[in-house]
C-alpha cells in the first residue's frame, strides 16, 4: 500500500479492519498522504502541533515569526468538512491548501527569553492555549501562553503578556513539553522525555484555564518521544504520539520497551530502527495518568527508511487519526485508521 497514494476501495478496506485489531493485538497501518499546497506545505512551516477549534483543523508552525506581517504572525487551518471531503471522494490527485489565520500576538519572540518555538496547542472553548519552548542560560525552558481565536472571522490573539513558567522534569537540549491537553477545567502538560532512563516518577504539570498552577498528575514511564495528543474524550480517554529517531540514542538513552513487552509488534513490520506509533493514555478518578489497555497503534515506516517526525495529531470523528510532520523530512499531512474499540 503505498504512502503517497490509496485507491478508493482500498481506502474502506483499511477503515474496515480497524475493528479487528484491537482483538488481534498490536496493528500496523501505512499513513494515508493527503497532499498539501501553499506555504503551510514547505519545509519552513515547521509544523509542531494540531487541534481542532469547533470543526476547523488549525496547523500550528513552530517558528509563526516566520509567515508574520508587523505584529501579526500566522497560524494555518483547514476545514474539516474539506479533509472529509477528500477521503471520502477517492480523488488522491487532490490537493488541500490551508489557509493562513492572522494571530495578533506583539512581540512574542522577544518577550520569552531565549524563544525557541511554539511546540504545543490545545483549545477549551473559544480559548487557546501555546507551549512555548525556549534555551534558558542553565538549560531548556518552558511557558505556557493563552489567548482567544476566531477562526471563521479569520482572527486569532495571544496574551504574550500573560503567561507562566512550565516546570521542566528534564534538562535535555532541545526538550520541552511539547504536548497539552484540556482536562475539564484545567490544562496539562506533558514532557517530550519520559522514559526510564531520562527521568524517575514523571509528572504532567497541572494549570488552570486562567494559567494558575494547580499541581501535578503522575505519569508513567513512557520510552521515545511524545509529541503531540489528541484531545480528551468523554471517558478521560487520549493518544499520544510515540516517536524514536535513532540518532537521538545518545541523547535520550531508551529503556526497555514496555510495549513490546506487554502487546508484542505486529507481525512482519520491520521498523528499520525508527518507531513512530501513537499509544492511548487515560485519566483516572485519583487523578493520575495511566496507559491504558488498548495496544499500541504501529505506523508502517517509509520504503526508503527516512524517519517521519510526526508532531501534531488529532482524532478525525470514529474515523481515525491526523498527524503532520514538522520539516523531517518535509511537510506531512496523514490520515491513520484507528484501531477499533
Amino acid at each position: 500500500m503505498s504512502c503517497t497514494r490509496l485507491a478508493g476501495a482500498a481506502l474502506v478496506a483499511a477503515l474496515s479492519v480497524g475493528a479487528a485489531w484491537a482483538a488481534a493485538g498490536p496493528a500496523a497501518v501505512d499513513p494515508v498522504i493527503i497532499p498539501l499546497a501553499g506555504p503551510a506545505a514547505t519545509r519552513e512551516a515547521e509544523i509542531s502541533s494540531l487541534a481542532w477549534a469547533g470543526d476547523t483543523l488549525v496547523l500550528l508552525p513552530e517558528v509563526p515569526g516566520r509567515f508574520a506581517r508587523g505584529d501579526t504572525l500566522a497560524v494555518f487551518a483547514l476545514d474539516g468538512a474539506a479533509v472529509r471531503a477528500w477521503l471520502d471522494v477517492g480523488d488522491r490527485s487532490a490537493v488541500l491548501t490551508p489557509r493562513r489565520v492572522p494571530c495578533f500576538a506583539p512581540g512574542l519572540a522577544d518577550s520569552v527569553r531565549g524563544f525557541d518555538g511554539l511546540e504545543a496547542l490545545a483549545v477549551a472553548g473559544a480559548r487557546w492555549y501555546v507551549a512555548v519552548e525556549a534555551k534558558a542560560d542553565s538549560g531548556m525552558a518552558g511557558w505556557l501562553l493563552a489567548g482567544t481565536y476566531d477562526l471563521q472571522a479569520g482572527a486569532a490573539r495571544l496574551d504574550v503578556e500573560r503567561r507562566v513558567p512550565i516546570p521542566l522534569g528534564v534538562n535535555i537540549f532541545n526538550v520541552s513539553d511539547e504536548t497539552l491537553v484540556v482536562d475539564g477545567d484545567r490544562v496539562l502538560a506533558l514532557g517530550e522525555a519520559n522514559g526510564v532512563n531520562v527521568q524517575r516518577g514523571p509528572v504532567a504539570r497541572a494549570f488552570t484555564l486562567d494559567l494558575e498552577p494547580a499541581g501535578a498528575l503522575p505519569l508513567p514511564n513512557l520510552e521515545y518521544r511524545i509529541t503531540d495528543a489528541t484531545a480528551v474524550d468523554a471517558a478521560r480517554r487520549f493518544w499520544v504520539i510515540d516517536y524514536f529517531y535513532p540518532p537521538e540514542r545518545r541523547l535520550m538513552p531508551p529503556g526497555p520497551d514496555a510495549e513490546r513487552t506487554r502487546f508484542g509488534v505486529p507481525d512482519g513490520l520491520d521498523t528499520g530502527g525508527c518507531i513512530e506509533r501513537l499509544l492511548e493514555l487515560a485519566i483516572t478518578a485519583d487523578d493520575a495518568i495511566v496507559r491504558t489497555d488498548t495496544p499500541p497503534l504501529w505506523l508502517v515506516p517509509q520504503a526508503d527508511g527516512v524517519c517521519r517526525n510526526w508532531e501534531g495529531l488529532v482524532r478525525l470523528d470514529d474515523r481515525g487519526f491526523l498527524l503532520v510532520t514538522d520539516k523531517h523530512p518535509a511537510t506531512l499531512l496523514a490520515f491513520v485508521p484507528r484501531q477499533g474499540r
